[in-house]
């Protein structure tokens, strides 16, 4: 049956073949208006082009491209069902529309432009801006449709356009250039370049986004979302851009600009500029990546602690030329010495954490705190060496400086309270949670209270060797046949102490105190170490007793002396540190005026009751002084009031600590 059907349907394909030729010529008589027009659509094209009419040409270019595109798909479809010399046929169309790649190339060099000068056509041609967005909608929603006939195997050469993607790209680097272009200054030109460039940037992003936000969503259609591509935009560029300067090796103060201009970057000086009304969730990335943020954080804590240890350096050092030029220290409206030494350290520090603070992060704020303790506390050591060095000039050249050196110990006394105070202040100012304490700075502000508190140990004690040194030859006859049967040298320590209480009014109150309960200490231990040595057996110029009224006499006059030293120390105090410790004196002084053999281990027991750190030795030699009990019976007296295991136990410190035998 197939045999007897073979030549009728060899028969058909030639009709098939002669109904596709005939399809083809209905075709091109179908289109020949389009073809016989095309020369004039082209020259339209180009005039309007060259008058600037961009949508009339557009409607042109269009009308050339609809032509050709139909043309070629007829001879895609005719091809795809069988037809023959379907390439080259296209190629005939191609060839016959030439002009149209040529046209093509005009637009996208259109659409750059106005990419470039968009911003500012929006405020000064709006009309403009207008067509390009037409434009721009035309050819996306030619593309969209070329992608569907793609989907049936029809393709064109240079579809898709994709002409809203160069545009965008076309604004990534107009912005990006424009980025570029507001440095205006070079370091080389000026040591502000970088505020310069910042603020200049600042001002035109501003500037910019505002016609962005105003402008642009009357002349582009929403779905065009050109408001968004803008903002993605600059928000990318400025990334770029910040990380390229941060490439530059900045120097000092630059990487605090950067890191300031970062952290105010969603803030009402820039994107959050209540003028742009911008949605910051927009922004899903922020301006620099955690990584960056930190190594400027690094390098800006970096920067300021060399600042911090430089400028220390050199006030120390301005600190120590005054100590040594003559000039009277400055006073507090209470007439304090002082001088200006805590005001340079502060006002550098504080200013650099208020500087930190503008940062918005609470990180920063705290490493800066720490950084700054860190440096006073190694301020320290050469502080203190300093004043050791003044000490030893003042030794060596005593007329030199005179009394200036006891005002300016005075002032670095007074000093070191105002230290005190300050770093509190800080602390409670700059440091307000638990996590912050956590951070070390509560530590910190541990140590370095601690380091003042030594600092005023250190004054407090070259004052009073200051003092001793003065009165020591006199402190020397103490319990001597001379002290005894005058009053001289309790007048002369009075008197030394009466000419440096002059100075002492000079103290804070507080530190008076401290100073007061130090000479008087001394001195107690004076008297108590010339006691001890009646006791020794060694031979010295110390007094012996052979009588209970030689034991009074010199018991009465130790008393007498101990309560005139009291009263003449504590009428310069406005309150008193504590007991006097001149009031042992009179404790020791009763164990003299025991006449009683019997009551004796009574007496001793109570002075030992009062002062715990006395040892066996030392209640042994004060035993012996008395000179009625031998040095044996001293002993074993003494072991037996206070066991023989006595010396082994824990002693804190007191009067008798440092008296050694």
């Amino acid at each position: 049956m197939y045999e007897t059907i073979q030549p009728v349907r060899d028969k058909l394909q030639n009709l098939k073949k002669a109904t596709l030729e005939n399809n083809q010529l209905s075709s091109a008589m179908e289109h020949l208006k389009h073809i016989f027009g095309v020369p004039d659509i082209v020259d339209s094209c180009h005039k309007c082009l060259d008058n600037g009419e961009l949508l009339q040409a557009h409607k042109h270019l269009m009308d050339l491209e609809n032509s050709r595109d139909e043309l070629l798909f007829e001879i895609h479809r005719q091809t795809a069902s069988g037809g023959v010399h379907g390439s080259h046929d296209a190629a005939i169309v191609t060839r016959y529309f030439r002009d149209i790649p040529y046209l093509q190339k005009k637009f996208e060099d259109a659409i750059k432009f106005m990419a470039n000068q968009c911003l500012v056509a929006a405020r000064t041609e709006p009309h403009k801006v207008v067509t390009i967005a037409r434009i721009l909608d035309r050819e996306e929603a030619s593309d969209k449709r070329y992608l569907e006939l793609s989907l049936q195997g029809f393709t064109v050469e240079g579809r898709p356009k994709g002409y809203y993607k160069l545009f965008d790209e076309q604004v990534q680097n107009q912005i990006a250039n424009r980025i570029e272009a507001s440095q205006i200054k070079s370091r080389e030109e000026s040591d502000s370049w970088l505020i310069i460039h910042l603020e200049q940037l600042r001002r035109f992003v501003i500037e910019d986004l505002r016609v962005v936000q105003l402008l642009l969503p009357r002349l582009f259609p929403p779905h065009l979302r050109m408001v968004e591509t803008y903002l993605k935009t600059y928000h990318f560029s400025l990334s770029t851009h910040i990380i390229e300067l941060m490439g530059q090796e900045l120097q000092g103060n630059e990487h605090l600009h950067l890191l300031a201009w970062v952290s105010k970057y969603r803030g009402e000086e820039l994107m959050g500029h209540p003028e742009l009304q911008i949605d910051l969730s927009q922004l899903q990335t922020e301006l620099l990546p955690e990584a960056y943020v930190k190594e400027l954080e690094e390098q800006y804590v970096a920067t300021v602690n060399t600042n911090i240890k430089q400028w220390m350096k050199k006030a120390l050092e301005r600190e120590v030329k005054d100590w040594d030029k003559g000039n009277e220290p400055d006073e507090d409206n209470r007439g304090h010495y002082q001088t200006s030494y805590p005001q340079l350290i502060f006002q550098m520090v504080e200013e650099n954490l208020h500087v930190a603070s503008t940062l918005n992060n609470r990180n920063t704020t705290v490493r800066m705190l720490m950084v700054s303790f860190d440096e006073m506390l190694n301020n320290m050591d050469p502080l203190f060496h300093e004043l050791k060095q003044y000490k030893a000039r003042h030794l060596a050249e005593p007329q030199r400086l005179g009394s200036i050196f006891t005002h300016y110990v005075i002032a670095v006394y007074n000093n070191f309270a105002i230290f005190t105070k300050q770093v509190k202040n800080l602390r409670d100012s700059f440091a307000r949670t638990d996590v912050d304490i956590e951070h070390g700075v509560d530590s910190r502000h541990s140590r370095l209270t601690k380091r003042f508190e030594d600092g005023c140990r250190e004054c407090c004690s070259l004052l009073a060797d200051e003092v001793f040194h003065d009165i020591d030859k006199y402190l020397q006859n103490l319990l001597t046949k001379l002290w005894l049967a005058t009053r001289t040298d309790l007048d002369t320590i009075l008197a030394t102490l009466n000419d440096y209480y002059v100075d002492y009014v000079h103290l804070f109150p507080d530190y008076l105190a401290h100073l007061t309960k130090e000479l008087a200490t001394r001195i107690t231990i004076e008297y108590l170490k010339a006691i001890l040595q009646c006791g020794t057996g060694i031979m010295t110029k110390k007094m012996s007793f052979k009588t209970q009224e030689e034991r009074n006499q010199m018991a009465d006059k130790i008393i007498a002396e101990a309560k005139e030293l009291e009263a003449f120390l504590v009428k310069r105090v406005t309150h008193a540190d504590g007991a006097s410790p001149l009031k042992s004196l009179k404790d020791v002084a009763e164990v003299f005026k025991q006449s009683d053999p019997t009551m004796l281990s009574f007496e001793i027991s109570t002075l030992i009751h009062k002062h715990t750190d006395m040892r066996i030795l030392h209640v042994q030699t004060l035993i012996a002084a008395r000179g009625d009990v031998s040095k044996s019976d001293a002993r074993q007296m003494a072991i037996d009031i206070m066991g023989e295991d006595a010396d082994t136990k824990h002693k804190p410190k007191g009067l008798f600590t440092t008296i050694q035998l």
